[in-house]
């Protein structure tokens, strides 16, 4: 008995295992063929792809075509806003009727008028990827502003990278890009402390070469060696940037000649004056009902009004508390003893109207809603709350600067730029909007300093400087980390410099950022051409 009970027990083992080892294979059977399923469908996905890909690039040249016959055909200067805009919507919506799959929908963003030639044109090109119901989607901005400002950073000259600047946007270098681990700081002496090699996110522009062809070097400055290709190269760029051909249109704007026109203004409208006084100070507030003229050097610490035009003859020292309000344009000339000083509000009732300096400026804590036009040089400090341009005939620089109250600021300078002793020895960066432009020489300090310009830059050449981490004076850093290790910093030039600054999580203390928003939607001031860009702002999977 009790074996019948064994031998009906093996059996019903054997059922079991029969049965558990058929449902597995089946269940093989089935992950296999569904693996075949996906692995069919992710190759077939790749090269739908990879084929929306190719139209994304054909619809790309299909509408910069288009574009061009635009140009050619019409003169921005010549036409409203509003023919302007539905001509150019019908000739981009007409490239819909040759394909099915590729759709472009054109969206206005502003209207260019009789007084500002700002003109923008958003359009998103959509592709459909094999026959699912997803799209490659690019988006593309039409612009009247200058092709200079379509990069995070562009120079017609040489692009120095001294230690671990961090760009995220396309860079244009027409005459070679120069990588350094060491970055630089001024202190009495110039000292090279070791960093890193700089982060390029985007695609980059290089145009010329040396004789033999090459157009990145790397080394200490002010010795280089040439990098021989692009393998060498991401041995320093380790994000593996790509390379793209492209053109810039240089010097499409006269600087000087912008700032001479408003000294002709100031000749001509001199002429007109049936007003003056002598005082140089204001013991109450004043409206004054026509055009003035001060004779005299006037330090402002109340409030002003002129409706008219202003002339102050010799100079102007305009403290925190000063409201300056005019209804026509500020003329400020040079005095020969006091340097101009412009901080508090400055308000325009009309957006034609400007201030021109016949002299250098000092500009800090200043909230103003006109251009401004300096033949001097002009020094900029502290907070810049503006809805305008600053154009300076001479040199310029940048200090400490901060724009959080609102506005970009875009500087445009003739001479040399250097941007320098912002935000120091901070541990958190300093966000700054902001274009800065210099027909010479542009330099920025990212060391001491700790800034992120969100915006872009330009510069005949530019040298970038800077470290990652943290940085503290040797003396009196405790007022800035009352904590602080300094067996984690090394020590020059009177700094303590993070220590490790090969690691990549340390973040940058010079970091420059595109800003689309700078082409989709400029600010007031911003340079114009009289031809319609394309700047690409981003592509995505939908």
């Amino acid at each position: 008995m009790n074996l019948k009970n064994q031998n009906g027990y093996a059996l019903l083992n054997v059922v079991l295992i029969f049965t558990i080892v058929t449902i597995f294979g089946i269940s093989l059977i089935g992950m296999t063929l569904s693996s075949q399923k996906f692995t069919a469908y992710s190759e077939s996905y790749t090269e739908n792809l990879a084929i929306a890909e190719m139209k994304m690039d054909e619809s790309m040249i299909r509408l910069e075509t288009k574009l061009n016959q635009f140009n050619n055909e019409m003169n921005l200067n010549q036409i409203s806003g509003e023919v302007l805009k539905s001509e150019l919507e019908a000739n981009i919506k007409s490239l819909n009727l040759s394909s099915e799959d590729i759709k472009f929908e054109p969206k206005n963003i502003r209207t260019n008028t009789s007084s500002d030639n700002r003109f923008s044109e958003m359009v998103t090109i959509k592709v459909q990827i094999g026959e699912s119901d997803r799209y490659l989607t690019k988006t593309v901005t039409i612009t009247s502003a200058a092709d200079i400002f379509r990069f995070s950073t562009v120079t017609e000259g040489k692009l120095t990278f001294n230690g671990a600047a961090s760009i995220m946007g396309d860079v244009f270098a027409d005459n070679g890009i120069y990588l350094s681990k060491y970055a630089k700081f001024i202190k009495g002496d110039i000292y090279m402390p070791l960093s890193d090699y700089p982060v390029i996110e985007g695609n980059i522009t290089v145009k010329k070469a040396t004789s033999l062809g090459m157009k990145f070097f790397e080394g200490k400055e002010p010795i280089w060696h040439p990098v021989n290709d692009i393998a060498t190269l991401q041995t320093y760029l380790t994000n593996k940037p790509t390379m793209k051909d492209r053109s810039v249109q240089f010097n499409q704007f006269n600087i000087s000649t912008i700032v001479n026109d408003k000294k002709k203004e100031y000749n001509k409208d001199i002429r007109n004056i049936n007003h003056a006084t002598e005082d140089s100070y204001l013991n109450s507030s004043r409206i004054i009902n026509q055009s003035t003229k001060f004779y005299n050097l006037l330090y402002l610490d109340k409030s002003l009004e002129v409706k008219g035009n202003l002339f102050l003859e010799n100079g102007l020292i305009m403290t925190s508390k000063g409201r300056l309000k005019v209804s026509g344009n500020v003329y400020i000339k040079e005095n020969r003893n006091w340097r101009n000083y412009l901080s508090g509000t400055i308000s325009m009732n009309n957006e034609e109207n400007f201030i021109y300096i016949d002299g250098d400026a000092t500009i800090t804590d200043l909230t103003v809603n006109s251009h401004l036009y300096s033949q001097g040089n002009v020094d900029i400090k502290q907070n810049l709350n503006m809805n305008g341009t600053i154009f300076v005939f001479g040199e310029s620089t940048i200090e400490n600067l901060s724009n959080q109250s609102g506005g970009t600021a875009v500087i445009l300078s003739k001479g040399n730029l250097t941007v320098a002793n912002n935000n120091l020895y901070e541990k958190n960066a300093r966000q700054i909007d902001a274009f800065l432009y210099s027909d010479q020489d542009l330099e920025i300090y990212g060391v001491g300093s700790n800034i992120k310009i969100n915006g872009g830059i330009y510069g005949k050449n530019i040298t970038l400087n800077a470290t990652k981490g943290e940085t503290y004076p040797t003396t009196g850093y405790s007022s800035y980390n009352p904590n602080l290790n300094t067996s984690n910093f090394n020590s020059i030039g009177g700094l303590y410099i993070e220590k490790n600054q090969h690691n990549p999580n340390l973040p940058s203390r010079l970091q420059i950022e595109f800003k689309p928003e700078l082409i989709q939607n400029p600010p007031v001031g911003l340079p114009t051409v009289d031809k319609l860009q394309i700047t690409e702002i981003d592509q995505k999977i939908e």
